[in-house]
């Protein structure tokens, strides 16, 4: 499976809990889900939790390159009026 995501306006990620009271990663965008859960096999308490952790890091580097490519903010004269008298 491969997922394509291109940000809109209202997607958004946030920590949920499932009906067992278990943690969820969920990323919602273009009104379709991406779901990260836990279940009951051993050892995916700790699975999750180093992807999850993985995807905080490179989310992160994301988020300066993103940064790094917007355009410089314009700089306003001191006085931030038009002098033309």
């Amino acid at each position: 499976m491969n997922v394509v995501v291109r940000p809109r306006f209202g997607d958004a990620a946030r920590v949920a809990v499932d009906e067992a009271g278990r943690p969820q990663l969920v990323v919602e965008f273009g009104g379709g889900l991406f779901v990260v859960q836990v279940d009951g096999e051993p050892g995916s308490v700790e699975l999750a939790a180093q992807l999850a952790e993985g995807l905080a890091d490179v989310a992160a580097r994301f988020a300066e390159r993103c940064r790094a490519c917007l355009p410089a903010p314009v700089a306003l004269s001191a006085g931030g009026s038009d002098e033309r008298n």
